[in-house]
């Protein structure tokens, strides 16, 4: 009964590129299949948010590598695991230029940093910038 009325409910375009099913389980099944998201076009979308992102100055710098961080854990969530050393790596080159000095250091520096250590350490330097751009007004 529950499968004629999803038949009967759904337009004739679509109910013809599902196959015939004997259930309403089945036949929600092949709908699921047929619909769901692509993961190939979820991860290249991810990727390209991922490398393209630049920080803007608008918000916290603590939150735009927090979501940075978020997309790779979707990523890694799609099976294609974001090493936190080339997270870091894609959140220093995506840093404007007034975190040249930053950026600079980090080049510089023997060690890599965690994301958690590269937050700190923006943080640090948005806090700087704000308080000389107040000493300036």
């Amino acid at each position: 009964m529950s499968l004629l009325v999803m038949e009967k409910t759904i337009s004739a375009s679509v109910l013809e590129e599902i196959p015939a099913s004997e259930n309403a389980k089945e036949f929600l099944a092949s709908i699921v299949q047929k619909y769901k998201p692509e993961d190939k076009a979820q991860v290249r979308k991810l990727i390209t948010a991922l490398t393209s992102a630049k920080f803007d100055g608008v918000g916290s710098v603590r939150e735009y590598i927090l979501g940075l961080a978020c997309i790779a854990n979707k990523l890694k969530v799609l099976k294609v695991p974001i090493d936190e050393t080339f997270l870091v790596h894609i959140a220093v080159n995506s840093l404007p230029s007034s975190y040249g000095q930053l950026v600079r250091v980090y080049s510089i520096m023997k060690e890599m940093w965690t994301v958690n250590e590269l937050i700190y350490v923006c943080v640090l330097e948005e806090q700087r910038q704000k308080n000389d751009k107040g000493k300036r007004a």
